[in-house]
């Protein structure tokens, strides 16, 4: 009995909206993958709006990952209260926060890059594609450490 109600306080902290709305889209763990400016997506459309596209695709990607964070954290607070050892899921939980504040970092220096649609070297969009990879980098390691603090969470609970 423990051990369900653990489990479904896991739930109601991970999934808030879980039961709110029958018709509301299933929530699943952002995938980051594969941001690339030239992709055929963005054919044909200036420099300036692909910088755009590429800024909101990581910026939603980073707000999404950000929430889970905080839901995972709330929830590793209220087990580590219950007396479940939840260090483990702390580390990776740690290692994630680490992962988005670089990506924020690299989000930023990619927002500040300044771009001309009429004039605009190689060297502004090489560092624009590096920038872009490196903030895609560091949000699918934070997503990796977040799956690995679930998991975590999940075997402790398992555990009892």
């Amino acid at each position: 009995m423990k051990k369900a109600s653990i489990l479904i306080l896991i739930a109601a902290f991970l999934f808030p909206a879980y039961g709110s709305a029958a018709t509301a889209p299933a929530k699943q763990t952002p995938e980051v993958s594969g941001i690339d400016i030239n992709s055929p997506i963005l054919q044909g459309k200036t420099l300036t709006a692909k910088k755009a596209a590429v800024l909101a695709a990581l910026t939603d990607i980073y707000t999404q990952l950000t929430k889970l964070s905080a839901q995972t954290q709330e929830a590793t607070n209220q087990l580590s209260s219950n007396g479940i050892a939840t260090a483990e899921a702390q580390t990776a939980l740690t290692a994630s926060n680490a992962s988005l504040a670089k990506a924020k970092n690299d989000i930023a220096v990619f927002n500040a890059i300044i771009v001309s649609n009429t004039r605009f070297s190689s060297f502004t969009l090489d560092l624009m594609k590096n920038t872009a990879n490196t903030a895609e980098s560091s949000l699918s390691d934070a997503r990796q450490h977040l799956l690995d603090s679930l998991t975590a969470l999940k075997a402790s609970v398992a555990n009892l």
